[in-house]
């Protein structure tokens, strides 16, 4: 299951059994009692969810290793040099190092063309390395965040950006809050 991304693709032949399976579940939410046979077929409906989802990483494990050796090398070889460099911007969030999180940058960094890079990080890690340097941001902005003295537009330059409220509208398309909401949110808990 390790190799799961947040989002099943549907090219996976289990993608339609999945899909079926939750749409059953689905259908059972509006009951308020369960008869015996109803909490039979959600236990049937779990098994078979199970099984579906062991298909599926069977088939993505698969996938990983008929790439060779040296497409697994490489895409950790780019996952490595994207957290570097984003560490290295982090801490020390100046414009002049701004190209260190360049997607452009990067592959000219490992001698590599971006198409490639973004194929062969795609197809190790299932997600693009945008994606992964927005999780990187996303991460650090939420540890950031716990940091109440720190001010959100230094939070936002750190990160990355350059515009605060650009920031703001990203950090709610990730997680639903604003950064001011999730801060009193952590600061509650």
């Amino acid at each position: 299951m390790k190799n799961f991304n947040i989002l099943l693709n549907r090219e996976n032949p289990a993608y339609g059994k999945i899909k079926k399976i939750l749409y059953a579940y689905i259908d059972l939410l509006h009951l308020k009692n369960y008869s015996l046979k109803q909490q039979l077929i959600v236990e049937k409906l779990f098994f078979e969810l199970t099984i579906a989802l062991i298909d599926y990483a069977d088939y993505v494990n698969n996938q990983v290793k008929d790439s060779s050796n040296d497409i697994l090398i490489l895409a950790k070889t780019i996952a490595d040099t994207i957290q570097y460099r984003f560490r290295k911007f982090t801490s020390d969030p100046m414009d002049r190092y701004r190209n260190l999180l360049s997607l452009e940058d990067i592959a000219f960094s490992l001698n590599i063309s971006e198409s490639t890079m973004l194929k062969t990080f795609k197809k190790v890690y299932f997600i693009s390395p945008k994606q992964y340097i927005d999780q990187l941001r996303y991460n650090e902005s939420k540890y950031l965040l716990s940091q109440p003295s720190l001010p959100i537009s230094n939070i936002s330059e750190i990160v990355g950006y350059q515009n605060v409220s650009h920031f703001s509208r990203q950090f709610k398309s990730w997680s639903h809050l604003s950064p001011r909401e999730y801060r009193q949110k952590i600061d509650k808990n």
